[in-house]
């Protein structure tokens, strides 16, 4: 019975560390341009990014890019947003056999201001 127990926990164990190992793998990274309604890359956009293993946030480089690293979640939030600009929301679902996630192109739209 001891014997028994004891293949029992070793084999737990073992599956527990290929899952940790898998996670591991599945690491994604996201990247993408956030451009004016010109086509310009926006420099300084925010970027946030919200799954349900991750927060992070990033801005753009002088070119509009922007890239999160050593992603985890697979249902990914994307919000964009600069001073002066509507903010835009993203939905990504993602595949675990797609580890580089490349964002179609973000179009910041000048915030509407009304007149007094």
């Amino acid at each position: 019975m001891r014997n028994y127990l004891i293949s029992i926990a070793v084999l737990l164990l073992t599956l527990l560390n290929l899952q940790d190992a898998n996670a591991q793998v599945d690491l994604k990274s996201v990247e993408g341009v956030v451009t004016d309604t010109s086509g310009m890359g926006l420099k300084g956009a925010s970027v946030r990014l919200v799954s349900q293993l991750d927060t992070m946030t990033t801005t753009t480089n002088e070119n509009g890019f922007y890239t999160f690293s050593n992603v985890k979640g697979k249902n990914i939030n994307l919000s964009f947003s600069m001073l002066g600009y509507q903010i835009i929301n993203k939905s990504i679902s993602t595949s675990f056999l797609i580890n580089n996630i490349f964002v179609p192109k973000i179009t910041l739209y000048p915030q509407n201001h009304p007149h007094s």
